[in-house]
């Protein structure tokens, strides 16, 4: 476990927080997303990851309904998070931001030294919370317990015959299912999970090769993200997987 994953799991201890009561990410990168995500599974805490784009209200529905402790944000959420009137009265992470009058900086929270810690909770407790993408009607959160993620993340691994130290690129995200079900892949079998800011063909080309990428797990339908699998023959990835119908490629 890196030691930032450590120090965020403490200082989230320290805020006060409940094991087992929801805390919700919606921070856009993924290096902070991923951190944040193993502190609250070190922490006892149900990480709930909802869309950066969500609007106030949105935002409102999803910190009431899943009776959250608290928010971690960045720039991209900050308009929304400080229209929300439910997120000022919770404890506030703020991810590459300045001082924000009462939200605890992200960079302070990794920046403690530490030393190892062990999980607050049994395989039998809340992990996550994904909530529905609403289309038919109001969102609905779906809990999972730290067991079923695991042994998701192992079928996962056999289905697309992953190797041990494989590495991946980060292009699903981690509130979606499927990007959260690659970081914990990666993790079961020693592998690698390359963090990518924010989608750009040219990057994502550029991480494939210097990061020496094994593997790729995509969405079908997105004709964006599927133009570099154009220029796979030329990289040193030898497996895509699609979302929508998982396997070789």
């Amino acid at each position: 476990m890196a030691r930032q994953d450590i120090s965020a799991c403490l200082c989230l201890r320290s805020t006060g927080s409940e094991a087992r009561r929801p805390y919700h990410d919606g921070a856009a990168k993924p290096l902070e997303a991923a951190t944040l995500h193993w502190a609250c599974q070190l922490a006892g805490l149900v990480i709930t990851p909802i869309n950066w784009r969500a609007k106030a209200d949105e935002i409102d529905f999803y910190l009431s309904d899943s009776q959250a402790k608290g928010i971690a944000y960045q720039d991209v959420s900050e308009e929304a998070v400080e229209k929300s009137s439910v997120a000022h009265g919770l404890c506030r992470i703020s991810v590459g931001l300045s001082d924000r009058g009462g939200a605890v900086p992200f960079a302070q929270m990794i920046s403690a030294e530490t030393s190892d810690t062990a999980p607050r909770v049994s395989a039998d407790a809340w992990s996550i919370m994904l909530y529905t993408s609403g289309t038919t009607s109001k969102p609905k959160g779906v809990p999972r317990r730290h067991c079923a993620e695991r042994a998701a993340g192992i079928a996962h691994i056999a289905q697309n015959m992953y190797g041990r130290g494989e590495r991946t690129l980060g292009v699903m995200p981690l509130y979606h299912t499927m990007g959260v079900r690659s970081l914990i892949a990666m993790s079961l079998i020693g592998g690698t999970f390359v963090c990518l800011p924010r989608y750009d063909s040219v990057q994502a080309l550029s991480a494939i090769e210097k990061e020496k990428i094994t593997n790729l797990y995509l969405v079908q339908r997105s004709t964006t993200i599927w133009s570099i699998t154009l220029n796979l023959k030329r990289q040193t990835c030898r497996a895509c997987a699609s979302w929508a119908s998982p396997g070789r490629r």
